[in-house]
């Protein structure tokens, strides 16, 4: 009985493992880190396969317009998007659009810097990606890692079956009723303080960074893309998505440098003094986000970052800077 049993639950493993590798088939065949890769380091593919598509044209944004690939991303991306929102991350980038009559699906990769220990590469992070169909989606993404071959990032809601994400980390939800006033405060800083933003980046001993060039610093801060907060050694880095959760609009703290308590205290004061404005703060677990993480969040979500054409070993969001 009990070796039948046994080769039942092999048999039922081994089927569950072979429909899922089928289910997983386009990832399975992408440039990213599988559950068996052990190697680490940049890879060079460039193959093109069934889901590479003619009707995708990828081409390096230079001042060109693109009205409509803006509108189309705008209202085809979660939250409520401003047109200026999305062409704040147009300088620089590389873009790719899939075009059967009409404009169907389109990616805006925006340049990084990416450090991992001793290694430093120039990258890409696909901000946005969109798509009529998940078909289309799958062959905007080959399309454009085929004709841009070189490393790039993206980021998901959802774990990714079979793959190995460079990072996963949690998102906490908190209300800003939670918060207090203290007698402590943190400045704003503007495009002309940016001489900080780079001292504090450099500076910070984080495993991994990912970050914009300094110019592009400036562009996301100038477009209020980006709101930059300094006060007693801390940074803290706050992104607009415009997300709304429960009718109330909600702002990420996406990178935290730094860890005082005084820090902490104007933390809070600022978010008792936005809470009219934004109703949840979405804390990312990265950096050093366990200074602010004081409160119970109301929920808990998670974020996946996975790297195209570069195998890294899966880091923890303490260890890492993301921006």
């Amino acid at each position: 009985m009990d070796v039948k049993l046994s080769a039942i639950a092999v048999s039922t493993i081994a089927v569950s493992s072979v429909a899922l590798y089928v289910r997983s088939g386009f990832w399975m065949r992408q440039p990213i880190r599988h559950i068996y890769d052990y190697a680490c380091g940049q890879i060079q593919v460039k193959e093109w396969t069934k889901y590479c598509n003619f009707s995708v044209s990828t081409f390096k944004y230079a001042d060109e317009p693109v009205e409509a690939l803006v509108e189309y991303v705008r209202s085809n991306s979660p939250g409520y998007l401003n047109l200026q929102q999305v062409r704040a991350y147009l300088p620089g980038s590389c873009i790719s659009v899939y075009v059967d009559n009409t404009i169907q699906g389109a990616i805006i990769s925006r340049p990084v810097h990416f450090a991992l220990d001793a290694v430093e590469l120039p990258a890409m992070i696909n901000e946005y990606w969109v798509g009529d169909t998940q078909e289309i989606r799958e062959k905007l993404l080959c399309t454009h890692e085929y004709n841009r071959n070189s490393t790039s990032f993206f980021a998901t809601d959802v774990a990714i079956p079979l793959l190995i994400p460079i990072l996963s980390y949690p998102i906490y939800w908190v209300n800003t009723n939670k918060y207090r006033k203290y007698k402590a405060s943190a400045t704003r800083l503007n495009a002309s303080s940016i001489l900080t933003v780079r001292r504090m980046l450099v500076t910070s001993a984080f495993k991994c960074k990912i970050a914009p060039s300094m110019e592009r610093f400036i562009e996301l801060i100038e477009c209020k893309v980006l709101s930059v907060f300094y006060v007693a050694q801390c940074i803290f880095f706050f992104k607009n998505t415009m997300s709304v959760e429960k009718t109330k609009s909600v702002l990420d703290l996406v990178c935290v440098i730094g860890n005082t308590e005084m820090a902490y205290r104007a933390f809070s004061t600022l978010m008792f003094e936005i809470k009219d404005i934004y109703g949840f703060v979405r804390i990312h677990g990265l950096s050093n986000y366990e200074m602010v993480n004081r409160k119970i969040p109301d929920k808990t979500t998670y974020r996946f970052i996975y790297a195209y054409n570069y195998y890294a070993p899966r880091m923890q969001g303490k260890d890492c800077l993301f921006i």
